[in-house]
């Protein structure tokens, strides 16, 4: 099952309806459903192997502050905030690997970094051979470009993982993610309409 298959989200009715496509797509980035299906994903998945050097982001480490981020990378293209679920946000990034574009997305829990995302836009072969020879001299393992997530992850429990899909993802994983994954699960739509039947069912019994 893909990572980034269809998921049905509910953005639009957490933020409204939005004509301009790429306003939608940063809403969808900062889903917090959509968040938590790709930690609860990569969780399960075995290490291809366990690498020496750190797993960092951007040279940035993990639980690092909203701040730290954009001192490193400048202003974002955008920074979100998931009106329901406020300790979760986003900062949203653009650059390039060599003339093909990537998107760079920050995921904080109390402005605390515990994940991040590049998307690298329909790279050819040739591209795909580059990251992987790099990613070799720097962590000294071979992940391979498949429809199925690989990762592999570092002494600290940090993970980095790839995935093949319409275009290529890479997700950094921090070992402090299960904290922001425990959150969604407790302020998940289902969650809250489970405690709102609850408190429905008491106010009937109360007056019926």
């Amino acid at each position: 099952m893909r990572i980034l298959s269809s998921i049905l989200s509910k953005t639009n009715q957490r933020y409204g309806y939005y004509p301009n496509r790429y306003q939608y797509q940063q809403q969808e980035l900062a889903d917090a459903s959509r968040v938590e299906h790709i930690l609860g994903q990569l969780d399960g998945i075995t290490p291809l192997g366990r690498t020496i050097t750190p797993i960092k982001v951007h040279g940035l480490n993990f639980n690092c502050t909203t701040t730290e981020v954009s001192k490193q990378l400048g202003k974002p293209l955008a920074k979100l905030v998931n009106p329901e679920l406020e300790k979760h946000s986003i900062m949203l990034y653009q650059t390039r690997f060599f003339n093909k574009k990537v998107k760079l997305v920050f995921h904080f829990l109390d402005s605390l970094l515990f994940m991040a995302e590049y998307q690298f836009y329909q790279l050819n072969t040739t591209e795909q051979d580059d990251l992987s020879n790099m990613l070799i001299s720097k962590f000294g393992c071979l992940l391979p470009f498949a429809s199925e997530p690989q990762k592999i992850t570092d002494a600290q429990g940090n993970a980095l993982a790839i995935q093949q899909d319409v275009y290529t993802h890479f997700y950094y994983v921090g070992h402090n993610s299960r904290e922001a994954c425990e959150y969604f699960q407790a302020n998940s739509m289902e969650a809250r309409l489970a405690i709102e039947r609850k408190e429905q069912e008491q106010y009937w019994k109360q007056i019926i």
